[in-house]
């Protein structure tokens, strides 16, 4: 699916009930996309739509796989330093 096509858009409770394995409610996505509102909204994943917050999935879902893999970095460097 191309990042730029307007059928990867879905509104967040459609998006996160496709993926309902990493957020299982409404408000843990809710608090995923306040704590990383900017960042997303800079990278594309997140645009708002008549009013309505929209992800976009190719490039949402990269920035949870980029945010995931920075948290994981993250835990290993303080892991080594507690060490």
């Amino acid at each position: 699916m191309e990042d730029s096509t307007l059928g990867g858009l879905r509104r967040l409770p459609e998006f996160r009930k496709a993926r309902d394995h990493l957020w299982q409610s409404d408000g843990s996505l809710q608090w995923f996309v306040r704590e990383n509102r900017a960042e997303l909204v800079a990278s594309g994943a997140l645009v708002m739509l008549n009013g309505r917050w929209h992800a976009n999935e190719p490039k949402f879902d990269s920035f949870v796989l980029e945010a995931g893999q920075r948290a994981a970095q993250k835990h290993t460097t303080q892991t080594r330093e507690a060490a």
